[in-house]
């Protein structure tokens, strides 16, 4: 009975030991299995969220940023030189064209936020598209696609017109032409900063106004500041302020 009792406690507490070790490795089984899935997870979701190779990607042209949603427009891009992404940050060089719904960019070089819609342009910046045909051609600006605001340098501009070489062709009834140092643009206003306006006939318009600024609502009217009226080149009388209608009937009387 005494030889027997210690080996029974040993064989009890070798079966505990047992007990213990497949417990411990069931347990290791279980969370090994849970980290695999977890980690399948998170590289699908990875995957699902970029929808493109990160920064020194080739194939920008094919991307597509996140699926819109009912207040955004499809986007789409070409580029022949650069084309990277980094999150939602698109760097793009060499014959850049962005499309947004009714709107082109293009120029050298530009870098698009798809999170905000905002797109920095430079070198030969041309903006086409709109309710008013816009066409803005510029050094450099920015400009918004989703609240449609911007800002461009060195510019020369149009609504309602499409310039094909020397063909001039209106496609509304209310032509304008701007050009200027600085120009901004919020939905339908345009802000002309140190340049002229006219509604005369393009492209040799026989006046201008030379203005330090033009306040103009498309379709509408400009409030010009500091103007000089020009014939031909000729400076005929300057005024510190004018409402000058930018209408149909304006523009044929003044032609």
């Amino acid at each position: 009975m005494l030889l027997s009792e210690p080996m029974t406690t040993r064989k009890r507490f070798l079966t505990m030991m047992l007990a213990v070790c497949h417990l411990l490795l069931i347990l290791l089984l279980f969370t090994s299995q849970l980290h695999a899935q977890a980690q399948d997870g998170a590289n699908q979701a990875t995957t699902a969220g970029n929808g493109a190779p990160e920064a020194g990607a080739n194939n920008v042209a094919d991307w597509k940023p996140r699926t819109p949603t009912a207040n955004q427009q499809d986007v789409t891009f070409e580029a022949t030189g650069r084309q990277e992404k980094t999150g939602n940050l698109y760097r793009l060089s060499g014959d850049v064209k962005i499309r947004y719904g009714v709107f082109t960019l293009q120029a050298d070089e530009v870098t698009y936020n798809d999170d905000t819609g905002e797109a920095t342009a430079e070198g030969h910046v041309i903006l086409d598209g709109g309710p008013h045909d816009e066409h803005i051609e510029a050094s450099r600006g920015s400009y918004n696609f989703k609240t449609q605001n911007g800002e461009f340098h060195k510019v020369y501009g149009t609504t309602g017109i499409r310039l094909r070489g020397r063909s001039v062709t209106l496609t509304s009834p209310n032509p304008f032409y701007f050009q200027g140092m600085l120009v901004t643009k919020t939905g339908d206003r345009i802000v002309v900063n140190h340049g002229s306006v006219t509604s005369c006939e393009l492209p040799h318009p026989k006046w201008i106004f030379a203005v330090g600024k033009a306040d103009v609502e498309v379709g509408d009217e400009a409030r010009l500041y500091h103007s000089t009226f020009r014939v031909l080149g000729i400076p005929i009388f300057y005024l510190p302020y004018l409402q000058y209608p930018v209408t149909a009937s304006a523009a044929r009387a003044d032609y």
